[in-house]
């Protein structure tokens, strides 16, 4: 009899340990699905960044083209309007001399 208590308070004690082992593991696996899962998404949000980054590097190169551009055109526009002024003077003594020999 007490040796069918002992093996009975044994085979409880096993199965008690024997579910907490399957809880464990359980918890393990889902431990290792929630880490596999913040791998991929820390990739993802890593390869996100590099993107970006190198999307903004693009604006950043866009944006000193298109300045150096705008000062290229603004140059052009000088000298346009130097050359229409000196025109407009010449023209303008042009006229003085020709009203002067009349």
């Amino acid at each position: 009899q007490e040796h069918k208590s002992l093996l009975s308070q044994r085979d409880d004690q096993l199965h008690t340990l024997q579910s907490r082992l399957a809880s464990t593991e359980k918890r393990i696996r889902e431990r290792d699905l929630q880490n596999s899962e913040f791998k991929e998404e820390l990739s993802f949000s890593r390869h996100n960044i590099t993107d970006l980054k190198n999307q903004l590097y693009q604006l950043q190169h866009d944006v000193e083209e298109a300045e150096y551009d705008k000062g290229d055109e603004m140059d052009q526009l000088e000298d346009a309007l130097d050359g229409a002024e000196k025109q407009i003077d010449d023209l303008k003594n042009d006229n003085e001399n020709l009203q002067n020999k009349l």
